[in-house]
């Protein structure tokens, strides 16, 4: 069943709709999401917003204020200071901010969408808490990839470098899940002296 919008309820709000009365209405403005639906325990996910598209980093105006007064948004100090947001926005449950963070940070490295030699990305929660288990950590890094895979569409190359940080068995394990993302290749996933465990 749809709900219905607040203006088909007789609400009045200033302005006029876009087409689809959607973030997307703006002009290069692009979104993704991944939702995690596991068993019981897991409803929640990650959205992705590109403010001018996935292929121009270049930053736009921005300004930001506390809306329930207790919501965490990391990046916020830079966008206060600067009065610049660089990069994509994240959104994700409470305590996902930081693997959001960290893998948007990668994807800009590896992409060469960096605006500055530094990144600190916008990342704002909400607390899942009452329908989702925070503590167990659904949301991983290809949740992330597949969020930014589809702001982007499927024409935009997407390539990671590990620099070394997984093992044998973790690699195996997350090419495996990001293989549906269609990455273009994956560079050092595992140390150059992990010979013994990658002869097994």
């Amino acid at each position: 069943m749809t709900k219905p919008r607040a203006r088909d309820l007789g609400i009045p709000f200033e302005g006029t709709t876009g087409k689809y009365n959607a973030i997307t209405d703006v002009q290069g403005v692009t979104v993704g999401y991944s939702t995690v639906i596991e068993g019981d325990s897991a409803r929640t996910g990650v959205t992705i917003i590109h403010p001018r598209g996935q292929d121009d980093h270049d930053p736009v105006f921005a300004a930001w204020f506390p809306f329930n007064g207790n919501g965490e948004m990391t990046g916020s100090a830079w966008v206060e200071e600067g009065g610049f947001l660089e990069g994509p926005i994240g959104i994700t449950n409470t305590h996902s901010v930081g693997v959001v963070r960290d893998t948007i940070i990668q994807w800009q490295v590896e992409q060469d969408k960096i605006f500055q030699g530094w990144s600190c990305p916008l990342v704002a929660e909400t607390a899942d808490g009452w329908l989702n288990d925070i503590n167990a950590f659904f949301v991983k890094p290809e949740h992330v990839m597949k969020a930014i895979r589809e702001a982007g569409g499927p024409d935009y190359d997407i390539a990671i470098d590990v620099h070394g940080r997984w093992n044998t068995k973790s690699t195996i394990e997350i090419i495996r899940a990001l293989e549906p993302y269609r990455l273009f290749f994956y560079e050092e996933a595992v140390p150059p002296d992990c010979t013994a465990s990658c002869q097994r």
